[in-house]
């Protein structure tokens, strides 16, 4: 079981990866991490910020069927989409009307 004692902040969305490895979004460390089904950290990316890959606040995630993580990115106002070795693809979404990221 993960838990602060795995580092883990505040846990706020937990997924499968297409290679069978636990992702979850920590909100309060601004992270995705990646643990092996036996709770070894296998990656961690992200960080607080507003650039491309960062995050502030990562409330949940999923991946797709190409193995996407698409992060729900709430103090962003955003979804980073990034793949599961911490890559950035692209943002959409933003606070307001804008045209987004």
């Amino acid at each position: 079981m993960l838990s602060r004692s795995h580092g883990c902040g505040d846990v706020n969305g937990m997924t499968f990866s297409k290679s069978g490895n636990i992702v979850i979004s920590d909100f309060s460390n601004h992270v995705i991490k990646i643990y092996t089904p036996t709770g070894q950290l296998v990656s961690q990316f992200g960080g607080q910020g507003s650039k491309q890959g960062q995050l502030s606040g990562p409330m949940g995630v999923v991946v797709n069927e190409k193995g996407h993580l698409f992060i729900a990115d709430r103090d962003n106002h955003r979804i980073s989409v990034i793949t599961e070795d911490g890559q950035f693809l692209k943002c959409f979404g933003s606070y307001g009307s804008g045209a987004g990221c």
